[in-house]
């Protein structure tokens, strides 16, 4: 029986919690921009080419505070958390890169319609979750 204690890979300091919480709020701002944009020019409530256009415009901006968070959220971090980031940020991004070239193909190949770009970004949100968790309970 394995007793693994989790505490231990678990813990932030209050500072990165503050700086994780800025970022999270940013990526759940940034969601929600896109969502409505989406819903808006689905359903046609608005003008589809300006209401799209305006939509595109804020997601890009809040995009930019989102990134620009986490930035600063890896910045102001230790450097054990750096280094478990940037391996899950190279491992989401491999996955996304080699993964979504791979699915393009195939869907191409067996003509299943369109790729779908948003398979691959929750392939790559799925997966760098995974590696950031994976990599705190290998380096704790």
């Amino acid at each position: 029986m394995n007793n693994t204690d989790t505490s231990s890979w678990c813990e932030t300091t209050p500072k990165d919690r503050a700086n994780g919480q800025r970022v999270m709020r940013w990526s759940l701002a940034w969601a929600a921009m896109m969502l409505s944009a989406s819903a808006v020019s689905s359903f046609n409530w608005f003008d589809g080419r300006i209401a799209g256009l305006i939509g595109a415009v804020l997601s890009a901006i809040l995009g930019v505070f989102t990134i620009r968070a986490y930035r600063y959220f890896l910045k102001e971090t230790d450097e054990l958390r750096q280094k478990i980031e940037l391996e899950a940020l190279g491992i989401a991004l491999g996955v996304g890169v080699v993964g979504g070239t791979a699915y393009m193909q195939v869907a191409n190949s067996l003509d299943m319609g369109e790729p779908r770009l948003s398979i691959v970004i929750a392939a790559m949100l799925v997966t760098y979750s995974i590696a950031v968790g994976v990599g705190r309970r290998r380096y704790a």
